[in-house]
C-alpha cells in the first residue's frame, strides 16, 4: 500500500475516532480534568517498538487521548514536546492529528530549541514538512546552536519547499490547498467539521486556506490576514480570489486565480465578502449594486490585460484621509511605509494645455514628467457585457 493511501485510510480512521470530540469537551468544560502530554509521548513512542499487530491499538489509544483533552503545546515531566516526538517518529499522520488538536507548528524543542520543521528538514521528511510549512512554520527560525532549517536543504524535495516559502510575502499561502478543495458539513450531532472529497479527508480544525480574512480601512482592501497561520499578506489570497457572475441565465461563482467555475457558494468566503457581492445580508440597494457589478471586468489596452480586481486596488497604496484633519496622506499596505505625497503611480494629473489649444495632457507632480498618452495606472476601461 502506498505512503498517501496508507494515510488517507490513517485520516478516516481518525475521523471515525473522533466523532466524539465535542461531546469530550463538553466534559471537559464541565470540570474534566485535560491528561498530560506524558502519555501522548509515550504512545508515539509506542509505535516505534510496538509489533505491527499493536500499532493500530497504540493510534486508536492516542486519537483517544487528544479527544480527551491533553495539552497538545505541554512538555511532558522529561520536557518532551508532543510535536517533536510526533516529527521524530517519522509518521506524518501523528503530526497532523496533533495539529488538527492546535499543536503550534513554530514550537521549539524544550532542550535544544529546535523546531519541528527544522527537524524534518534535516530528517528529509518532505511530507511532513510540507504539512508543517502549510500551518505557518518558519524556516528561519533558529535552534539553540542557531541554525535554522533554511541551512538544511540536503535534498532536492527540500530545496523545492524553500523556493515555494519564497515565492510570497506570507509563506504559508504556497502550500494551502487550491480554492473550493474544502467543504463545510455537519456530522449527525450537528457538529460543523470540513470536508476535502479529493482526498476523502475531513478536519475539525478549518484548513489554512479557509482562515483568510480582509481588512478594510476607510472602505478600502488593507490586509488579507490568515488566522489559522497568523501570516498576513496585501495581495489578495488565491482562496478569496472569487466573484460572482451570471452566466446562460445562471450564477456561477468564477475563481480567477485558478481558472475555475462552480456552482455553490465557496465555503473559503468570509461573510462580508459574501455581503459584498449581494448574496447575505445587505440592504436592497445594496444588493441591486452587487448585481449590477456581477460581470463587471477591467481592460488595460496598455498591458494588454484583463483585471477581475478593482484596478485602483492593485497598487499597494491607498489615499487615507487623516483623522484629525481633511488632508491626504499615503499608506503602502504591504511595507507599512507612509507619505504626505502622493506615490509615483498616483501622482498622474490629467491637465490643459494652453499652447495647444486645451489638449489634455498628463503631468507627474512627483517625477516632473509630462505625456500624452495616458498613464497605464489610468489606462484601465470598464467591461460590462455578458460572459
Amino acid at each position: 500500500m502506498s505512503s498517501r493511501s496508507i494515510r488517507v485510510l490513517s485520516l478516516v480512521l481518525l475521523w471515525c475516532t473522533l466523532v466524539f470530540v465535542a461531546d469530550a469537551a463538553k466534559t471537559k468544560s464541565l470540570g474534566g480534568k485535560p491528561t498530560t502530554s506524558n502519555r501522548l509521548i509515550d504512545l508515539i513512542g509506542k509505535r516505534e517498538t510496538t509489533a505491527s499487530a499493536g500499532l493500530q491499538k497504540a493510534w486508536d489509544d492516542f486519537t483517544a487521548e487528544l479527544a480527551a483533552g491533553a495539552d497538545v503545546n505541554q512538555p511532558d515531566t522529561r520536557g518532551r514536546l508532543p510535536l517533536i516526538e510526533a516529527v521524530r517518529s517519522k509518521d506524518v499522520k501523528y503530526v497532523d492529528a496533533l495539529i488538527q488538536f492546535g499543536a503550534r507548528a513554530n514550537s521549539k524543542d524544550p532542550a535544544t530549541g529546535v523546531p519541528p520543521v527544522l527537524l524534518a528538514f534535516s530528517t528529509g521528511q518532505t511530507e511532513v514538512a510540507r504539512l508543517l510549512l502549510a500551518y505557518g512554520a518558519d524556516i528561519d527560525m533558529l535552534d539553540k546552536s542557531g541554525k535554522s532549517a533554511r541551512e538544511l536543504q540536503g535534498s532536492e524535495d527540500i530545496a523545492a519547499l524553500v523556493k515555494l516559502y519564497d515565492a510570497n510575502d506570507a509563506h504559508a499561502l504556497a502550500f494551502e490547498d487550491a480554492p473550493a478543495s474544502w467543504v463545510k458539513k455537519s456530522d449527525e450531532k450537528g457538529n460543523p467539521y470540513w470536508w476535502n472529497s479529493a482526498r476523502k479527508e475531513a478536519r475539525w480544525n478549518i484548513p489554512p486556506s479557509c482562515a483568510w480574512q480582509r481588512t478594510q480601512y476607510q472602505g478600502q482592501p488593507a490586509k488579507y490576514t490568515n488566522y489559522v497561520t497568523g501570516q498576513t499578506t496585501a495581495k489578495l489570497p488565491p482562496a478569496l480570489s472569487w466573484r460572482l457572475l451570471r452566466q446562460a441565465d445562471q450564477d456561477v461563482w468564477y475563481n480567477w486565480a485558478t481558472n475555475t467555475s462552480q456552482s455553490i457558494i465557496p465555503d473559503e468566503l468570509p461573510a462580508d465578502m459574501l455581503e459584498e457581492v449581494g448574496v447575505v445580508g445587505c440592504s436592497p440597494l445594496f444588493k441591486l449594486w452587487a448585481t449590477e457589478m456581477r460581470n463587471v471586468r477591467w481592460w488595460n489596452p496598455k498591458t494588454q490585460q484583463y483585471s477581475w480586481e478593482d484596478p485602483r486596488f492593485l497598487t499597494p497604496w491607498r489615499a487615507v484621509k487623516a483623522e484629525d484633519s481633511d488632508k491626504t496622506y499615503f499608506v503602502n499596505i504591504a511595507t507599512g511605509e507612509s507619505t504626505w505625497e502622493a506615490p509615483e503611480e498616483m501622482a498622474w494629473q490629467e491637465l490643459e494645455s494652453k499652447e495647444h489649444a486645451g489638449q489634455k495632457y498628463w503631468y507627474n507632480a512627483r517625477t516632473g514628467e509630462s505625456t500624452w498618452d495616458m498613464p497605464t495606472h489610468h489606462s484601465w476601461e470598464r467591461h460590462t457585457s455578458d460572459l
